[in-house]
């Protein structure tokens, strides 16, 4: 784990320079932080030690709630992305078991602190009419220390809609945009649009003659 790693780290810096010299470089902020990890990774090591004792699994699980517990918030619903996945909803439940999935919930805003870490997270209450989900206007706040956002199954369009302008994408904002364009090739690979529906971009090595290679493209 990160935290025992900077605790065995810390403890060795702190043996060959002293303590004093192991914490002058950081910043309050930075000090704070770096005393809850060594805090967690001596949590990690006494639940590691008490687990040996007892001949059992170390319950990490009930750590990470102590500090706050984890979360995994959905845009839309844990059935969707089961159904999308292709995996069932009871096998998602019991592989993120202690990690409560909350639904209908869409990030709009990251919150940071005056030093620029993360504080919180303000989300976009949705709900679904029609088969869509739509903004209630309910906006719940949530408190973090760490946020990751996945990009989802369909086209990773991340990029663009952080960075308007790089990319072309559809009416609709959720794919690229058709495009006959083929590029020129270059050394032994070339791009090239695919025959499918949605246009999807294809990245293909170059056979013997100027076509796209199948055997070696993938989607962007």
């Amino acid at each position: 784990m990160q935290v025992e790693k900077i605790l065995e780290r810390f403890t060795e810096l702190e043996r060959s320079l002293g303590e004093t010299q192991v914490w002058a470089p950081y910043s309050h902020e930075e000090r704070e932080r770096l005393a809850t990890f060594l805090e967690h990774g001596r949590a990690v090591r006494a639940e590691r030690e008490r687990a040996r004792r007892a001949g059992e699994l170390p319950d990490f699980a009930r750590l990470v709630s102590a500090w706050g517990g984890v979360s995994d918030r959905l845009r839309k619903s844990l059935v969707g992305l089961a159904r999308r996945t292709g995996e069932p909803r009871g096998d998602f439940r019991r592989r993120w078991r202690g990690d409560p999935f909350v639904e209908s919930m869409d990030p709009d805003e990251a919150v940071r602190t005056k030093n620029g870490w993360l504080k919180e997270v303000v989300f976009k209450r949705m709900r679904r009419e029609s088969g869509r989900f739509v903004d209630t206007g309910e906006r719940v706040r949530s408190r973090r220390a760490r946020s990751w956002v996945a990009a989802g199954t369909s086209p990773n369009i991340t990029y663009e809609k952080e960075h308007p302008g790089n990319f072309g994408l559809d009416d609709r904002r959720q794919f690229f945009a058709r495009t006959a364009r083929r590029e020129a090739p270059t050394e032994r690979f070339a791009s090239c649009r695919s025959r499918g529906r949605r246009g999807r971009f294809l990245t293909s090595a170059i056979d013997a003659g100027s076509g796209c290679s199948s055997s070696r493209r993938q989607s962007l």
